[in-house]
């Protein structure tokens, strides 16, 4: 009889654990998306349609609208701007936001990955918003050319080791053909993932919005401990009863 006892009084402190867990990742604060788009003289025309269209379909299939996730949108080339302001996203907004991205044209120029990083990295913290976790999101399709390499230090203004060791959390990279440098990203959990071209570029998107938003979402490990301490719950209170 100790030993059930023992046992049910371990299932429970593990269910207790999950809930909190679960209850702690339900009332996670925002996390902002910081998208940094390439529009690059490298990016076609049509691969430049392609590319926004992209955005548009993963931000309105992936991009949660309880207020949850904020994001804005850069364009850098030579220079870099940031055309979406960190906003939150809900329902009445995220169409809005999502046709801003489709409606961009393309500036055009080099490749300053640094200028898109400081830009969108000054966004969000002028946003006036508090972040759970601030991801910085890089698409390109080649290398830095100009500004500053977005893999120096944290002492060099636009780097990504520079945005975390101001207040990002992580600078992540979409890379796009086999000319995409991504060796920049930086911090806990930071990556990468590649895209072979434009017209498999929507996909590849849409899978890492999903990642980099899914942090509400409980591992199906925590679900497993939460049926388990409930069920321990029931039994422990029939035992009580009994």
């Amino acid at each position: 009889p100790d030993m059930k006892l023992k046992l049910m009084k371990g299932l429970l402190t593990a269910g207790a654990l999950a809930v909190a867990a679960f209850i702690g990742q339900a009332n996670a604060g925002v996390i902002g998306l910081a998208l940094v788009v390439d529009g690059s003289g490298s990016i076609s025309g049509s691969n430049w349609t392609l590319q926004m269209q992209g955005y548009k379909n993963a931000i309105n299939a992936a991009i949660p609208t309880d207020s949850t996730v904020a994001i804005s949108g850069t364009q850098f080339s030579s220079t870099a701007s940031v055309f979406q302001s960190m906003t939150t996203v809900t329902g009445a907004n995220k169409a809005t936001i999502a046709n801003t991205f489709s409606s961009q044209g393309q500036s055009g120029g080099l490749t300053c990955i640094s200028c898109g990083i400081y830009s969108a990295f000054q966004d969000a913290m002028s946003s006036g918003l508090t972040f759970d976790k601030l991801i910085i999101d890089v698409s390109t399709d080649g290398g830095w050319n100009v500004g500053h390499d977005p893999d120096g230090g944290p002492g060099t203004t636009g780097t990504a080791e520079w945005a975390v060791a101001n207040g990002a959390d992580v600078v992540n990279c979409l890379g796009v053909g086999g000319f995409a440098d991504c060796s920049f990203i930086h911090g806990t959990g930071a990556f990468s993932v590649a895209s072979a071209d434009f017209n498999d570029f929507e996909k590849t998107l849409l899978a890492k919005i999903r990642r980099e938003t899914g942090q509400n979402v409980p591992a199906p490990a925590t679900l497993g401990l939460l049926g388990l301490g409930l069920l321990a719950l029931s039994l422990y209170r029939r035992r009580v009863t009994a």
